[in-house]
């Protein structure tokens, strides 16, 4: 028997979460079943493990179900009848045929379920134009009769035994039988309230302890206190609230999840100006305050926040935290009446939908705390650079166990008795409270009772850490004794410890990788690398390939194509000013300015940053300094710095890097044009010197495709402009320039983009200082040269351009000795159309687009 005999093929499904979850999945995997699990379809996940020891899937935090694969088949290899009921037969009989089955029924045997199964469901979806002729329901019934002949089991669709999942789309035919799910402690709110996402997020700042008082004084749905409840088991958890229909909602919600971690949340009808809880009995505040649009008005705020942040420094214990939520519009309210009792440790802009808000971590102003305040859309204390797209992957990584998948009928009277009145009775307090709610058929139970209750476990855990403590000192004792008899030397074990808590610390925070194929991560592509780039990649794979045509036309209207334009020059200054176009508006807004102004810059997008690179200052100075702004909070933030200070640079992102190449830089008296290119790695966070380009170019442009980096033109140390181009292929070990094939024109600051891909060239000014009108492309799988394509609407140099779905978007520039702030569409058809002008006309600036991001 080999060892492929020995192993079980299964398929798993994640939630959202995109990269940072893709890559959590392949993490975990590697270490369970040391390898790297192949991505297909939407969010799932196929590899090939030993079944024993049973015990080591449930470990798993990543998947929503795991699911033992009976049949995995490409759908190009199927060729059924046209007729529908002749296509489903067909299917039928190729599931029921397949030689997985023995195999997979004795994995469901291995997992506790006992096998063979007397009763049976089967389960179809089907998806794709391929399939779109087919029927669910009517797949199932083929099946579903094929396995009763075969399998000698029987159909019921209520009261089953096992569970058969068939899934058809344009790429593959999958069965498998579910294993395990996740555990309802993860459940979907049936009634909705804040963003799960950013309600996890306020938890995650507060981080209860195990015995620590948590409230929520308006709590509404609950779904704050019960996304605390989930990650952060062994606090107590209060909610109050004086609207009857919120604490039903509550009710309703809190039905959803388990037994253990319900009995940790009670909800009782209370004012938020005057809670009943002693002062000083709770130890942190979780509260999504009211924004004046469902409930009152900001005028109501003005009164309401300063009533409420009194309350809460009343109810807090001195060494208490609290986070708070609120909108834009009301937080100077919320700063001022915030301003003599805490102090705000950070706070951070988050999206609720296109709502801006503010998160606010603040402690009581006497506590000391531990840090200073930090400037609006700081990260919280526990982010890394990720931001907020690592927030799913770090909440899967506190999530409860998988747990297995039962039966039909037993599963609905597993779920009657979990979640029944008769079993679960979370404590509703009503003893003492005007207006009390209490549920019937809830246990109602006096505050008092719950609050002396804390106080005793309290006190137990005081013990413990004192014995904690005896622990650690007997610890140390032990391991000065061991090194001092050569037993384990202090650096061996310093080493070890140092592994593990490594580790650890990677398993928490996963590390970045680079695979691809799935619908989301195919739309995060489209924001960092733009629609033609990812188009590329189509080839790639089948996952690849379904991805991206499942994108459609909604693309555009989820993911709005954008513009930034950053710095330049206008009337001789250099600017700081940022704008960004939005295309289905038609319009330019200005943004947050730069840190520098800087003119002659290259701007371009990573990985959800817009980087503003190098330029020259307003002293003249050719600057290093590089800039980043954060697509989610649009704030400007500083990285490392260049090698070398480049004015009129040319700059292109390829790979997860950023190349800077060629430029001009002042060696007073003398201006040098260089042929030096450096990379920038932001996982490493350092510039690396690059191979040199095959002569001097200053202004030139650059473009990247299938990773190939191309310059062109530019003008060399005596001004006179070049119609050159050469070529860097970063798919060699060890690449180097080569030169390519002359532009139809010389030009110097020009505009150029990659379409379809092909590489075009607008604008620019000729060795005669005579503006280009030309419009040029290049087709590099060719080789056969340049040619024209069409004419500029206005001549311009200074120009910038950026591609969308094989249309050429053409700004600024500088036309009859003024800045101009056309921007020009050239569309594949060929025509030219005209927007919006940038509200600062501009030349010799950076641009950047984003297809499909923020």
């Amino acid at each position: 028997m080999t060892d492929a005999d020995t192993k079980q093929e299964f398929l798993l499904t994640i939630g959202p979460g995109g990269p940072a979850m893709h890559r959590l999945v392949e993490e975990e995997l590697l270490d369970l079943a040391g390898c790297v699990p192949e991505r297909f379809g939407q969010a799932r996940f196929y590899f090939s493990a030993d079944v024993e020891p049973v015990e080591r899937f449930f470990r798993l935090r990543s998947p929503e179900k795991l699911y033992a694969l009976v049949l995995c088949v490409n759908a190009e290899d199927l060729s059924w009848p046209a007729e529908q009921e002749a296509s489903e037969a067909f299917l039928a009989q190729r599931v029921a045929a397949s030689f997985g089955w023995s195999r997979a029924l004795e994995t469901c045997r291995s997992f506790g379920r006992q096998m063979p199964p007397s009763t049976f469901r089967v389960t179809a979806k089907r998806a794709g134009r391929r399939a779109a002729h087919l029927s669910s329901n009517g797949i199932a019934e083929f099946v579903g009769e094929a396995l009763a002949e075969a399998m000698d089991w029987q159909v019921d669709l209520h009261d089953y035994d096992l569970e058969v999942v068939v899934h058809l789309n344009d790429d593959h035919l999958i069965v498998g039988l579910p294993l395990l799910e996740r555990s309802g402690q993860q459940a979907q709110f049936a009634l909705p309230g804040l963003s799960q996402p950013v309600a996890w997020a306020m938890a995650r700042t507060v981080e209860p302890l195990c015995g620590e008082v948590v409230i929520d004084p308006m709590c509404g749905s609950g779904i704050v206190l019960f996304e605390a409840a989930q990650c952060w088991q062994g606090a107590y958890y209060l909610g109050f609230d004086q609207d009857r229909q919120q604490l039903e909602r509550s009710t309703s919600n809190l039905k959803l999840l388990a037994a253990d971690v319900a009995q940790s949340l009670s909800f009782a009808r209370g004012d938020a100006r005057a809670l009943p809880l002693e002062t000083s009995s709770v130890d942190a505040i979780l509260c999504d305050l009211p924004f004046g649009k469902q409930y009152g008005s900001e005028e109501d705020n003005l009164a309401l926040y300063p009533a409420v942040l009194l309350e809460f420094r009343r109810v807090l214990r001195r060494t208490g935290r609290a986070v708070l939520l609120t909108n834009q519009a009301n937080a100077k309210t919320l700063m001022e009446a915030m301003a003599e009792s805490w102090r705000v440790v950070c706070q951070r802009k988050v999206l609720l939908g296109h709502m801006e808000a503010l998160l606010f971590l603040v402690k009581p102003l006497e506590s000391g705390g531990y840090g200073g305040p930090q400037a609006a859309g700081s990260r919280l204390p526990w982010e890394d650079v990720f931001g907020r797209r690592q927030w799913s992957a770090m909440k899967a990584t506190m999530r409860q166990p998988l747990r297995l998948v039962h039966a039909g009928g037993c599963k609905q009277r597993r779920d009657q008795k979990i979640h029944g009145n008769e079993e679960l009775e979370p404590a509703i307090p009503t003893a003492g409270l005007e207006g009390s709610y209490a549920p019937s058929g809830w246990k109602a139970e006096p505050m008092s009772q719950v609050l002396q209750a804390l106080q005793t476990t309290q006190g137990q855990l005081k013990l413990l850490f004192k014995r904690l403590g005896m622990l650690q000192e007997e610890h140390e004792a032990l391991c000065e004794c061991l090194a001092a008899h050569g037993a384990v030397p202090a650096e061996r074990l310093m080493a070890w410890l140092h592994r593990r808590r490594f580790a650890e610390a990677r398993r928490r925070h996963p590390l970045t990788s680079g695979r691809k194929g799935s619908k989301e991560l195919s739309l995060d592509l489209a924001a960092r690398l733009g629609l033609d780039a990812v188009a590329q990649l189509s080839g790639a794979s089948r996952a690849m390939r379904a991805s991206l045509s499942a994108l459609g036309p909604d693309l555009a209207t989820l993911y709005p194509f954008r513009l930034y334009a950053i710095g330049g020059e206008a009337c001789g200054d250099a600017l700081a000013s940022v704008e960004r176009f939005d295309l289905t508006a038609n319009t330019w807004q200005r943004l947050e300015p730069l840190h520098t102004p800087r003119s002659g810059c290259a701007a371009v997008a990573l990985g959800g940053y817009i980087y503003a690179v190098g330029g020259c200052g307003i002293d003249g100075e050719d600057l290093r300094s590089v800039e980043r702004l954060n697509l989610q909070d649009e704030l400007w933030e500083e990285v490392p710095p260049m090698v070398t200070g480049r004015d009129e640079l040319a700059v292109v992102a390829s790979g997860g890097c950023i190349y800077a190449m060629g430029g001009s830089h002042l060696v007073w008296p003398v201006r040098h044009v260089l042929d030096s290119a450096e990379r920038f790695d932001p996982r490493l966070g350092r510039w690396q010197e690059l191979p040199r380009l095959s002569r001097e170019r200053c202004a030139a442009a650059a473009v990247t495709t299938q990773r190939q980096i191309f310059v062109m033109g530019g003008c060399d140390e005596d001004g006179v402009a070049l119609a050159s181009t050469e070529m860097l292929d970063l798919r060699h070990d060890r690449p180097h320039w080569e030169v390519l094939p002359l532009m139809r024109r010389a030009r110097c600051n020009f505009a150029a983009a990659v379409s379809s891909g092909l590489i075009i060239v607008a604008g620019g000014y000729d060795d005669k200082t005579r503006d280009v009108d030309i419009v040029e492309q290049l087709d590099p799988s060719l080789g056969i040269g340049w040619e024209a394509v069409s004419f500029l609407p206005v001549p311009r140099w200074g120009v910038r351009a950026a591609s969308r779905a094989g249309a050429i978007f053409i700004v600024g520039g500088y036309f009859v000795d003024n800045e101009v702030g056309t921007t020009d569409c050239l569309d594949t058809s060929g025509a030219w159309a005209s927007y919006a002008l940038l509200r600062e006309p501009r030349r010799s600036f950076g641009l950047a687009a984003i297809n499909g991001y923020g």
